[in-house]
């Protein structure tokens, strides 16, 4: 896509020197470019909505493409929106929600202990409702102590603290998006330290 890649020499399209385009050429490439991210969005919204419930992140292979290529996807289609004058606030923050979330898909170790960590939640999840509901003393003396060794299990422990720092890269990806926006000259932009995160 290339429109706003950083390092233009490594970027598929770019020369040393800028490509002269027509007004024409340059609207074609526009929509053409626009089309290509608005199907890769889609498709990582397909991925969002079937890792939606993975409190403490999902495996990246899950991704229909690269992180990085997904980042310049949706600030493709965010442009493309934008000029082509169909972008409104519900779009706007689906695509900065979207961007952010790029920070909960985890390479595959860490997949796999949020995976195992998830596990160890609901076990005590189900473990607190015994605990909570149990009329026997006994059960629930044995759903306290089974609810407190899974909530300290190691891999709970890694998982939350690598949800820690999902956060930080939440924000800091949200901040990146509407950096983006503001350049773009786009209404909905939020400024610095106000947060789009949905919940």
């Amino acid at each position: 896509m290339g429109w706003f890649s950083r390092d233009k020499k490594s970027s598929p399209g770019f020369e040393n020197k800028p490509v002269e385009m027509t007004t024409e050429e340059t609207i074609r490439k526009l929509l053409t470019d626009g089309e290509a991210a608005k199907k890769l969005v889609s498709d990582y919204g397909s991925v969002l909505e079937i890792t939606s419930n993975m409190m403490y992140g999902a495996p990246q292979s899950l991704l229909p493409r690269p992180k990085g290529e997904i980042k310049q996807a949706i600030k493709m289609y965010l442009l493309y929106l934008h000029v082509t004058e169909t972008l409104d606030e519900k779009w706007f923050n689906l695509l900065e929600v979207g961007y952010a979330q790029l920070s909960s898909f985890l390479d595959d170790a860490d997949a796999k202990v949020a995976v195992a960590a998830q596990a160890d939640f609901n076990a005590a999840n189900a473990a607190g409702a015994v605990f909570r509901d149990a009329p026997n003393p006994e059960d629930r003396k044995r759903a306290g102590l089974r609810m407190v060794s899974l909530m300290a299990s190691p891999n709970y422990s890694a998982a939350v603290e690598r949800f820690a720092k999902s956060n930080e890269e939440y924000d800091a990806l949200s901040e990146e998006f509407n950096t983006v926006a503001t350049k773009l000259g786009i209404q909905f932009a939020k400024t610095p330290g106000q947060s789009g995160r949905l919940g």
